[in-house]
């Protein structure tokens, strides 16, 4: 075991550490002033921001293309919050393969209200993922927003499938509400390699934001 103590005047201070073996790294960092960090570390999962687009308007659908979500990382993050130009609607979600958008019956779903179990939602064949509970009024402020996590992206030995966790405004009582939710591609497709998620409403999107993580 070794112990180092570095400083370093204001300027560029740079650092290698090579090490192999079983080994544990401790370490306190103190910083003044303006400091710019810079290099990855590795060996550490982590989540990379792949996209942010915060101005997702007016369209019908929203691709997440391969340019995104591809080989390069097996699990994915997606944060979004999505207003809907209509009323009384709900949102669904499809992937891609191939680069193409995937319409038939072979979505799988199940939603949950939290703290009622009894308003739980499934649907198994369907063409698209149900991604909250209750549909959204368009009042001023309503949306529904929430994280999910996509697995199994690149398998084509088990089913993509993702889970997650959202809230929406009910309509049409505006009444708060929280979703947990999952959904899974049928096993008949578990050789299908996604590399595309579409969001969309029955109407359009108002307005909202969109962030894609990788998961390493």
């Amino acid at each position: 075991p070794s112990t180092s103590n570095l400083q370093a005047a204001a300027g560029t201070f740079t650092s290698t550490l090579g090490v192999t073996g079983a080994t544990t790294l401790s370490s306190t960092l103190a910083v003044t002033g303006a400091t710019t960090f810079s290099g990855t570390v590795t060996g550490a999962g982590s989540m990379v921001k792949l996209l942010e687009d915060t101005d997702p308007t007016g369209d019908t659908y929203y691709d997440i293309s391969s340019t995104y979500i591809n080989s390069t990382y097996d699990s994915y993050e997606i944060e979004y919050i999505l207003q809907s130009a209509s009323d009384n609607d709900h949102l669904y979600a499809r992937v891609f393969v191939g680069g193409t958008v995937q319409t038939g019956s072979i979505y799988n779903h199940t939603i949950s209200s939290q703290g009622d179990t009894s308003n739980d939602a499934d649907g198994t064949g369907q063409t698209a993922f149900r991604i909250n509970r209750f549909s959204q009024g368009n009042e001023d402020g309503a949306f529904i927003g929430g994280r999910m996590r996509l697995q199994n992206v690149n398998s084509t030995t088990l089913p993509y499938f993702h889970t997650g966790m959202g809230i929406s405004w009910r309509y049409p009582s505006a009444q708060y509400t929280g979703t947990s939710f999952s959904g899974s591609l049928s096993l008949a497709n578990k050789a299908d390699v996604v590399n595309g998620i579409q969001f969309y409403y029955n109407g359009s999107i108002a307005s909202g934001l969109i962030r894609v993580y990788g998961i390493q």
